[in-house]
């Protein structure tokens, strides 16, 4: 597996659980709040559970230094 599949599959994953998160997350204040809520409960929650995914995506995209080569002191 080359190194783009595997941050390929961790930007998959880490988007999944941000998402899951974000809408688990938010059905639990709208449980709270009252079931009056419901509709816009999923809408938010989806909202949220998107909003989660792409903080998730642009971490896990940001550049990183090189790991492989290092500088030696002259």
């Amino acid at each position: 597996m080359t190194a783009f599949q595997r941050l390929a599959v961790k930007r998959v994953v880490y988007t999944s659980i941000a998402y899951a998160v974000g809408i688990a997350l938010y059905r639990a204040v709208v449980h709270h709040i009252g079931p009056h809520w419901s509709d816009l409960g999923d809408y938010a929650s989806r909202c949220l559970g998107a909003s989660l995914a792409s903080v998730a995506i642009l971490w896990f995209s940001r550049p990183r230094p090189d790991r492989t080569t290092t500088t030696q002191p002259s």
